[in-house]
């Protein structure tokens, strides 16, 4: 299972990361390095490490990799880079983020260059963003690695780069602001604004290699994804640590030496954050034989996540947060939002769900050829069923693949025919999204998306084990399609949570993972 950091918060990282001036578990400064950029004709330009910044990488308590920050002045350019290695295991699978980024900017502050490369996928492309010339692309296969290099005018607006933000940081802190507002940018296939949103909490101190060091603590809402990361900040602006959503679970970030960032016991084998399959109290029979059904879920011990009241369900989680109420009910799905309705990510082509691919628009095809009717619900209808024949193979487990490598491989689990089928939507102009949650498997059934056994034939009750699978907007609702179903979709699906499997910063993804406590029971309390 391969996820993706928004690019608006690792750079937002990345800035606070550093801290000019500050003396707290700062490595000395590298010998200069050459410049990869530097013009053939040119002369050679050598930069040199102003900044060196470690983190240790922790997920609800464990440790799943690291994070580097590193500040570089060349005379006349900084350049800020930022290089993640994270991975852990959830549900049988693998969340792995494995990216670097890397900003050039004028001592003014004026961008010149921005490029990303995101190893988590089998294919890594280094997508590269110039700001002069007028306006190109170009793909470079000549490499190891594909090279899409985009030429013109930076964005309108009055949005920061890295450097820009760490001295708009440092300057706010000083004058003790109660609030820290700017605007960035998200760059990777496409370019856009986003704006950050800090808040003051209060002074505080984080111990830091055995020292205490005074921090402002700060939340930075993430308002699509309706999240918060708590952030402590030195008066210079350097981030000293975070904590925040992501995947399945909390992800905390700690200022920390080189040492302690790349020891073993911060980057060891992947590590397990999700859990066995629920078992349901009380009895369901065969869920496709339903229409609607009522669960009470509840934890004692910690609270419950976010449950999203999207298609087949609504939720109704109680204000102590140990108990919620879901309903699914196959005749009343819920109407999709007004900015839902023109979200460019639910149509958008990306690296997961790339809707040029020739053998996704042959798929594509043939749910057109299997439909009964030319209307969206028939074609979605009809698409459901392709993807569910085509893919018939188990793949790797460790690999969340792509639209394309699934449409190619005819391998995969609930996964991936829940993106290809996204994809072969969105061919057909249908606004589509991959969702995660829990789903009915009955007794003595293995269920290899799960990461865990499900109860053999002595269980009398059936499971709810993790699994995906698609939503899409058709006549303005909502509708919820399992292409690893055999009934297309039934009561026996939980949400737990939902993505676009945008590239964009802002994609919702950060939490759409999400798992139940360990402590979680579901009941079912009503059906029919």
């Amino acid at each position: 299972m391969m996820l993706r950091m928004p690019v608006v918060l690792a750079l937002a990282i990345a800035a606070m990361a550093a801290g000019a001036g500050s003396e707290d578990v700062r490595p000395s400064p590298s010998a200069p390095v050459p410049n990869s950029s530097a013009p053939a004709d040119g002369p050679a330009v050598e930069w040199k490490v102003i900044e060196d910044n470690w983190y240790a990488l922790a997920l609800s308590g464990r440790p799943v990799g690291w994070m580097h920050v590193e500040i570089a002045d060349d005379g006349a350019r900084y350049r800020t880079t930022n290089d993640m290695e994270l991975a852990a295991a959830f549900a049988g699978s693998t969340i792995k983020v494995s990216r670097v980024s890397e900003w050039e900017e004028t001592h003014a502050g004026r961008s010149l260059r921005i490029s990303e490369v995101d190893r988590s996928v089998p294919e890594p492309v280094r997508w590269e963003w110039t700001f002069e010339g007028k306006p190109s692309r170009s793909i470079d296969d000549s490499g190891e690695m594909r090279v899409v290099r985009m030429e013109g005018a930076a964005p309108a607006g009055d949005w920061l780069s890295p450097m820009a933000i760490r001295r708009l940081l440092e300057q706010k802190i000083r004058e003790g602001a109660s609030e820290l507002s700017y605007e960035t940018l998200d760059a990777g296939e496409t370019i856009k604004v986003v704006r950050v949103t800090n808040t003051l909490v209060g002074p505080d101190e984080v111990v830091v290699e055995g020292r205490a060091v005074p921090v402002t603590v700060w939340t930075t809402a993430n308002p699509a994804a309706g999240t918060e990361t708590v952030s402590s900040l030195e008066r210079t602006g350097r981030l000293v640590h975070s904590i925040g959503p992501f995947g399945p679970g909390l992800l905390e970030t700690r200022l920390v030496t080189k040492e302690t960032a790349r020891s073993p016991a911060s980057v060891p084998p992947p590590v397990a954050v999700g859990r066995a399959p629920i078992l349901l109290k009380g009895t369901i029979g065969n869920p496709a034989d339903l229409s609607r059904a009522v669960y009470r879920i509840r934890s004692v011990n910690e609270p419950l996540p976010p449950l999203p009241s999207t298609g087949c369900q609504q939720a109704v989680v109680a204000s102590d947060r140990r108990s919620a109420e879901v309903v699914v009910d196959l005749e009343h799905p819920m109407a999709a939002t007004a900015a839902e309705s023109i979200d460019a990510h639910l149509t958008e082509r990306s690296p997961m769900l790339d809707t040029s691919d020739r053998e996704v628009l042959r798929l594509a095809s043939a749910a057109m050829l299997k439909a009964e009717g030319l209307g969206p619900m028939e074609i979605a209808k009809a698409a459901c069923a392709v993807v569910r024949e085509h893919v018939n193979q188990p793949g790797p487990p460790e690999v969340f693949a792509s639209a394309a490598e699934a449409a190619r491989s005819r391998e995969g689990d609930s996964s991936e025919r829940a993106g290809l089928l996204a994809a072969v939507l969105r061919v057909h102009g249908i606004p589509a999204r991959v969702v995660s949650g829990l789903v009915w498997q009955r007794p003595g059934i293995a269920q290899p998306d799960a990461g865990a056994a499900v109860p053999g034939p002595h269980s009398s009750n059936p499971t709810l084990a993790w699994g995906m699978w698609t939503q899409a907007i058709v006549d303005g609702r909502w509708i919820d399609l399992d292409p690893s179903s055999e009934s297309g979709f039934d009561v026996g699906h939980i949400l737990l949570g939902a993505s676009s499997l945008s590239p964009s910063g802002l994609d919702p993804g950060q939490h759409w993972m999400s798992a139940l406590p360990a402590d979680a029971t579901i009941e079912l309390v009503e059906s029919r």
